[in-house]
């Protein structure tokens, strides 16, 4: 075509399109090349003589063409990379700038310092065919009008056995926490329409979202695998679960099998390495929930058969939960709530083995009802419109804590008891640290602003402020929660270290341990947790090399250093702590996880910190608190364990620290309502019914009722917070 002036421009970017297409290619065989060979010198140990082939085609090859090569190319290439990492990197929170500039926000810094060769989770450099890569890209919408079935997937489908593998992988090592489908479910609508009895699979007739499903699956069984191959493979599975998904968009269709394949990809990302995918989780979970008003409805009415019924039971309250927990973890409002639920809850399908007197929920049943009687309270104490008062909070708290669990499901926290002990089971063991960390991470999240206002107001001795209860409840949670992990460990190391939530639970004890030491280096609980500190977090690196985390690990050191210097100052020179110096400015802040999770935190100066009421009436502790308290974390012998009180499980009584200090202007209308109030009723495992939760509200459920649910609301308490963890560290 002559570069006529009419034609020029079209020419121009022809030609940069073509460039750029060739730059794909080039990088995309590039990166297939470099895991081939990473393989091949995994097998042979280095020693295969096509490894040397490269080697001596670059010797041979003329120095001066090569660099000549090299800067033609090098503008292009480096081009659609920027542009192409921005694009398809992680979805992530991104900062928006002139020109198109787009920077990423939160730990990819992390995890670039961390990966030593290409980031599997680009696209690009996975070496899939490009069809694939568009219709994954699609995700999750789909695309309206898309030329390609299921059956082009057949190609990618590992042989049966292995298959059968990774089936055993996930079931075994990934549904801990969460059961969107169970196995029998996985095996008659899904393995057997794909293999039947034959060793090679068809995706010849399966809905694309089903194979989504199986796929995420297989991506998520491969992360326990092999850890040679594990990364790269279970990126590949996850790819082709995002492409088969985007076959069919949700706009034009959806069912069942599509809320699984949303909800396991957003399970996958939460347990992959990869640390960038918070937003990206958030927003395919607003969407996934969505598609679940669409399609997911308690189903009995409508006479389906009893398979459908109980899929869709349990699909709805696996989102409930995740949502709930996801709502306390992040403080954003939730999506779901229970005033417009009408679905019961399903059948318990994993009893205890051992029969017991009564009748006892499985951990699956107990989560969801945990969620309804727990989470559910918390959320609307957090999101609803009214101001709470202490008293009310306090209420809260008793009340959670008398949610007690099954038998065969209770954690052996409390050493003085010898008839309970970690499971010999994995699985099981890792289920009961998961009941004890849910409800003392989140037992943390409602008292840590009190906890953070009471050793800042009275740093000599926080037991004795007006907020002393929320003090000794942050405290007896933390120990609870890091000598229960060191337990579990010392009981199932392995499957213990790759527990990652486990450990970002633990993490936000440690900041409460530091928090007492820094700010509160005179009082008695500072003297108790200052011994352990160091010994916590040798512990939290031992724990997490399999899955290490440089940043968290930084900010735990440096918390440390900060406690060490604080105590030692103070023990020295006999003087009170004074004021913490704020940040820099210009300095970015580096403690981002507040209460296990990562978050952005602007620094503020003194003068815009939140204003606190002053204390009220003091208070006297117990009088044996301060010799009962005292613990050790030596990992090489068993921790002394904390007084009796302190420990027990069941229907701990926080009153016990809570004098006439609460709302002591209101004193006379509080203390009948605190101290007065009936126990909550146990849970019912042969009801399928939604009880009322915690907080005796009365839902919206299959036999009438109204919501009544006005929950208080603590104004200004993630300022609080944030403000003062942002002074912790120098």
């Amino acid at each position: 075509m002559p570069a006529t002036k009419g034609n020029k421009y079209a020419v121009m970017k022809t030609l940069i399109v073509q460039t750029h297409n060739l730059a794909k290619d080039l990088k995309a065989a590039r990166a297939r090349i470099k895991a081939l060979e990473a393989a091949l010198a995994a097998v042979t140990k280095g020693e295969h003589p096509l490894l040397q082939v490269q080697d001596v085609s670059s010797e041979a090859m003329p120095s001066k063409p090569k660099s000549t090569m090299a800067a033609a190319e090098s503008p292009y290439d480096e081009l659609y990379e920027g542009r192409v990492n921005d694009a398809t990197g992680m979805m992530g929170s991104l900062l928006l700038g002139e020109n198109g500039k787009v920077r990423h926000l939160g730990e990819s810094a992390s995890s670039d310092d961390k990966a030593p060769g290409l980031d599997p989770r680009e696209i690009a450099c996975l070496g899939m065919p490009s069809e694939i890569v568009e219709l994954s890209n699609a995700f999750p919408m789909g695309v309206i009008s898309c030329m390609y079935d299921a059956s082009h997937f057949t190609t990618f489908l590992p042989p049966r056995s292995r298959a059968l593998e990774l089936l055993d992988l996930y079931y075994g090592d990934f549904t801990r926490l969460h059961l969107p489908i169970p196995h029998t479910d996985m095996i008659r609508s899904i393995f057997d329409p794909i293999y039947g009895i034959n060793e090679v699979g068809s995706a010849q007739g399966v809905h694309p979202h089903k194979l989504s499903v199986f796929f995420v699956v297989l991506a998520s069984g491969t992360l326990n695998d092999n850890p040679t191959f594990a990364s790269c493979l279970a990126q590949q599975y996850y790819v082709l679960a995002r492409a088969a998904f985007s076959i069919k968009a949700i706009a034009r269709e959806a069912n069942t099998a599509t809320v699984q394949a949303m909800f396991m990809i957003i399970w996958f990302l939460h347990m992959s390495d990869h640390e960038n995918t918070s937003e990206e989780r958030w927003l395919l979970a607003g969407i996934c929930f969505k598609t679940a008003h669409v399609v997911d409805r308690d189903s009995a009415g409508w006479k389906m058969d009893e398979d459908e019924i109980q899929r869709r039971r349990i699909l709805f309250w696996e989102l409930y939960t995740y949502d709930a927990w996801s709502s306390v973890k992040t403080g954003r409002p939730p999506s779901m709530t229970l005033q417009y639920t009408d679905c019961r809850y399903p059948e318990d399908h994993e009893p205890p083995a051992i029969p017991a007197i009564a009748p006892q929920l499985g951990f699956q049943a107990w989560k969801f009802r945990f969620s309804v009687s727990a989470l559910t309270p918390i959320i609307h104490y957090f999101f609803g419109i009214r101001k709470s008062t202490y008293a009310e909070l306090m209420d809260l708290d008793k009340k959670i804590r008398q949610l007690s669990p099954p038998d065969h499901l209770k954690a052996p926290t409390n050493l003085t008891k010898s008839d309970r002990s970690w499971s010999s089971d994995p699985n099981k063991a890792m289920q009961q640290f998961t009941i004890l960390g849910v409800a003392e991470s989140n037992l943390l999240y409602i008292h840590r602003s009190y906890f953070a206002q009471a050793i800042h107001e009275a740093p000599l001795d926080p037991l004795k402020h007006k907020f002393g209860p929320s003090v000794m409840a942050s405290y007896r949670g933390s120990y609870r929660l890091i000598s229960g992990l060191r337990d579990l460990y010392l009981a199932h190391p392995e499957t213990t270290a790759r527990q990652q939530y486990f450990w970002s639970i633990v993490f936000s004890a440690c900041v409460v341990f530091a928090a007492l030491v820094i700010k509160s280096p005179g009082s008695i609980l500072a003297k108790e947790a200052f011994p352990g500190l160091e010994r916590i977090v040798q512990f939290y690196e031992m724990g997490t090399k399999a899955h290490p985390s440089p940043n968290v690990l930084n900010m735990l050191q440096k918390l440390l250093q900060r406690a060490q210097d604080a105590f030692t100052t103070f023990h020295s020179n006999g003087q009170q702590p004074s004021a913490l110096p704020n940040q820099e400015d210009g300095e970015p802040d580096e403690l981002a996880i507040l209460g296990g999770r990562k978050s952005i935190i602007t620094p503020k100066s003194t003068s815009q910190s939140p204003e606190v009421p002053p204390p009220g009436p003091s208070f006297s502790p117990d009088p044996d608190s301060s010799q009962s308290t005292s613990f050790d974390f030596d990992l090489s012998i068993g921790a002394a364990a904390p007084a009796a009180f302190m420990q027990s499980e069941d229907n701990f009584d926080m009153s016990i620290f809570f004098k006439d200090h609460v709302d002591h202007d209101r004193q006379e209308n509080q203390d009948s309502y605190f101290f007065n109030m009936p126990s909550i009723n146990q849970f019912m495992p042969t009801e399928t019914t939604v009880q009322n939760s915690a907080m005796e509200q009365t839902y919206i459920f299959p036999g009438g009722g109204i919501l009544a649910a006005e929950m208080p609301r603590r104004q200004g308490d993630e300022e609080l917070w944030s403000h003062f963890a942002n002074q912790l560290l120098p």
